[in-house]
């Protein structure tokens, strides 16, 4: 991979991502970033201006949005012991019965009904749930650090799917070593860090979707890759303010890579939005 300027448009995407307004409808506006942070606020009972009103008296928060959310996993549950497996016409009972063993051995041995607890209780808080499935293990990813275009239908439609990373050194390396990143590029990545004294860890992006590469006859191509890139270290300004050298952050890995290794789970669905309506986002104007 060689496109020099995909750090730039990673930083363009999730400044877009936190601040840029998408219009569902004329008159309706929607931006995803923000609705999830007043999603923690509301189910935390905290009011986004502050505890404390202009007079200096303390804001009490009523929540009406906990006991719904209980009351919707409750609605949504099920336990692993409720998974089965049917033996279709004509097919062999027996296999049936030997798959269904395998298929409870993996449930217990992954924890899967606590993967199903979890979904349960976060579907109604956020409206939406994403899984990430690496090596055969589900790890539940934060959409406070997932950078999707707001107005798709789904993951599969996205041009780009982000996820960022925040590691501290030890977790840094613990991942290098994980995904086999060569150790120059790991160790250029810590020193950089260190450099940096205002940040308290290594920011990297995981990043699926299409990378202008060039070949050896000058032309430029478009790949769909999966791209690890460190955002460690600053630009190179003259004494003018001039920029002389653009940080281009450090690529620890580039290969090629269809669709993503995410799956999502939504409550209420809506036309012109991602993120699904949730019960806390059904409730801000009560609330």
């Amino acid at each position: 991979m060689n496109d020099p300027l995909l750090l730039r448009k990673i930083n363009k995407e999730i400044q877009d991502f936190k601040t840029k307004q998408i219009q569902v409808v004329p008159g309706l506006t929607f931006n995803q970033y923000e609705t999830i942070n007043k999603v923690y606020f509301y189910y935390h009972s905290k009011f986004q201006s502050g505890d404390v009103d202009d007079e200096g008296d303390r804001k009490y928060f009523y929540n009406i949005n906990k006991n719904p959310c209980k009351v919707f996993s409750k609605a949504i549950d099920f336990d692993t012991k409720n998974i089965r497996l049917l033996t279709a016409g004509g097919g062999d009972p027996l296999k049936t019965w030997f798959m269904e063993r395998d298929l409870k051995y993996w449930m217990r041995d992954k924890q899967f009904g606590k993967v199903l607890n979890r979904i349960f209780k976060e579907l109604p808080i956020f409206g939406s749930v994403v899984i990430k499935i690496v090596d055969g293990t589900p790890y539940f990813v934060d959409l406070r650090n997932f950078v999707v275009e707001q107005t798709a239908d789904s993951i599969d439609d996205m041009n780009y799917v982000t996820e960022i990373h925040n590691f501290t050194v030890p977790q840094f390396r613990k991942a290098a070593k994980t995904m086999k990143w060569e150790e120059s590029k790991v160790n250029e990545v810590i020193e950089l860090f260190h450099q940096m004294k205002e940040t308290s860890h290594i920011r990297v992006y995981e990043r699926y979707g299409e990378v202008m590469e060039v070949n050896a006859s000058g032309k430029e191509t478009y790949t769909h890759k999966r791209v690890f890139i460190a955002d460690v270290g600053v630009d190179e300004l003259d004494n003018y303010g001039n920029l002389e050298v653009e940080h281009r952050g450090v690529e620890l890995s580039s290969t090629d890579w269809e669709g993503t290794p995410y799956w999502e789970f939504h409550a209420d669905k809506l036309s012109g939005r991602w993120l699904a309506v949730g019960v806390v986002e059904d409730l801000i104007e009560p609330q």
